[in-house]
């Protein structure tokens, strides 16, 4: 197994324990109560190479906002908390769509530069640009599901 294998199936298994939260109703349900906590918040970020000011963006908020749940160790909850859970589902669809032989691909990553590009299905806008908002993250997580299926929008 090569190094760089090696090391992208590694991260692959991180992120699945560190961000991958897909627990029971009931944990969803606690999770919409008291929020997300930063450490999680942070592994998400951090496996998709996003800065702090990008990735608060995406999540609804200001940078400067996210930098205080940052310091103060905090959870985040409210509709920043939900962005964050709807990110890690889309990512949990796009590893599911990935084949269990592909050792060599990060869904974090490859999801975070896809966003950036512009998408005919979405009128020409990048994902990126409708991950604020709840009809937004639904639209993206569609067209990952139509990619999946083979389906056109």
């Amino acid at each position: 197994m090569s190094e760089l294998t090696k090391r992208t199936s590694q991260s692959r298994t991180a992120a699945h324990r560190s961000f991958g939260h897909t627990g029971n109703f009931l944990s969803q349900v606690e999770r919409e109560r008291y929020g997300v906590s930063i450490t999680e918040a942070e592994a998400l970020r951090r496996a998709m190479g996003f800065s702090v000011e990008c990735y608060a963006s995406i999540l609804g908020i200001r940078s400067a906002t996210y930098q205080r749940h940052r310091t103060r160790r905090g959870r985040i909850n409210g509709a920043p908390g939900y962005a964050i859970g709807d990110l890690e589902s889309m990512l949990h669809k796009l590893n599911g769509l990935v084949s269990a032989d592909v050792d060599d691909f990060d869904s974090a990553r490859w999801f975070a530069d896809w966003i950036g590009h512009p998408q005919a299905a979405l009128g020409g806008l990048t994902p990126a640009a409708l991950l604020d908002t709840p009809a937004g993250r639904q639209l993206v997580d569609r067209l990952l599901g139509a990619m999946g299926s083979g389906a056109y929008l």
